[in-house]
């Protein structure tokens, strides 16, 4: 009985210090949605090396008919993830968010959003340029909303 109490206690302290995975802090998602509400068409979410075309059309569709959309977009990033996001409401006002899961390069500093607002917006009818944080969309210029979430 005293070793199976052992061994109980040992699998407690065990289970115990484990660590758990790190949660974003931030969610891209319920940012564009405090963007446009949620109401706004969801265009998706494209992949990294996925044809995004379908989520381009959509945006495309929901910006030129005045309807609150919003669509997230996977990048290549060099040492943590990102995730470009594009919010649009029935105003015609564009929103751009890039999460990063860790802007500090491997020193988990937690992930950060950035937000632009997207100033002139119209749609993007040179498909090189669709590698930008506001595909399929272009702007005149950005004024920056600097870090909308983290630590």
């Amino acid at each position: 009985m005293a070793r199976w109490s052992w061994v109980v206690s040992l699998v407690v302290v065990w289970g115990c210090s484990a660590e758990e995975p790190d949660e974003p802090e931030c969610d891209l998602g319920a940012e564009l949605r405090s963007v446009v509400g949620d109401n706004a068409e969801d265009c998706g979410f494209a992949e990294r090396g996925e044809d995004a075309s379908s989520v381009d059309e959509c945006v495309i569709s929901a910006f030129e008919g005045g309807r609150p959309f919003m669509a997230r977009y996977f990048l290549q990033g060099i040492d943590s993830q990102l995730v470009a996001g594009l919010a649009g409401d029935d105003a015609g006002n564009v929103t751009s968010l890039l999460w990063d899961s860790d802007p500090s390069g491997g020193s988990n500093s937690g992930d950060k959003i950035y937000g632009n607002v997207c100033l002139s917006p119209s749609v993007d009818t040179d498909p090189t340029a669709r590698d930008s944080v506001t595909r399929p969309l272009k702007c005149a210029d950005m004024s920056s909303l600097g870090e909308v979430c983290g630590s």
